[in-house]
C-alpha cells in the first residue's frame, strides 16, 4: 500500500539520490547515515505503521513490498544513483535487485546477505556490493586480534 504525502507537505523538488528498501535494524542505521550526510533518499518499508512513523518524522517513506516494480518506480528508482537492499532475507532481496535492474540498469546496488548461497543469489541478480554479516564480523575480529597480539 502506498502512502500519500502528508497534507500540506511539499512535493520533492528533485528525485532521490538513493532508495532504501527495509528500515529495520540495518536499514535504520543506513537511513541515519544518509540523513547525516544530507543525501536525499526514499525508504520502502513493508510495515505500514513504521512507514507512517517515518513519514511523521519527515522521512519520505512508502509502505509496501520493495520487490514491487510499481513501488520502486514511485520511490524514484529510475533516476536514483544508489539502491540499498537491507531486507533480512537474501532470496527476497534478489527479487528486489532483479526488479531494480529492469527499471534502472545503471543503479549501484548494495545488499546484505547471511549465507554464501544468498551472496551467490544476489550476485546472479546483479548486486554490485554484497555484505555478509558473518564474514564482516569474522574479518573485524581477526583485525582486532592482530592489533592486540602482533606476533
Amino acid at each position: 500500500t502506498s502512502l500519500a504525502p502528508q497534507e500540506g507537505a511539499a512535493a520533492p523538488a528533485r528525485p532521490p539520490r538513493a532508495v532504501l528498501v527495509g528500515h529495520g535494524r540495518v536499514g535504520s542505521l543506513i537511513a541515519r547515515a544518509l540523513r547525516d550526510q544530507g543525501t536525499d533518499f526514499v525508504a520502502i518499508e513493508d510495515n505500514l505503521a513504521l512507514a507512517q512513523q517515518l513519514q511523521a518524522t519527515g522521512v519520505r517513506a512508502i509502505a509496501g513490498n520493495g520487490a514491487s516494480s510499481d513501488l520502486l518506480v514511485e520511490a524514484g528508482l529510475g533516476s536514483a544513483d544508489l539502491l540499498f537492499v537491507t531486507v533480512p532475507n537474501g532470496f527476497e532481496a534478489g527479487r528486489i535487485v532483479e526488479a531494480a535492474r529492469q527499471i534502472n540498469p545503471a543503479i549501484k546496488v548494495l545488499a546484505r546477505a547471511h549465507s554464501d548461497a544468498e551472496v551467490e543469489h544476489l550476485r546472479r541478480f546483479g548486486a554490485d556490493l554484497i555484505i555478509s554479516g558473518e564474514l564482516e564480523i569474522a574479518q573485524a575480529m581477526m583485525r582486532a586480534a592482530r592489533a592486540m597480539s602482533p606476533r
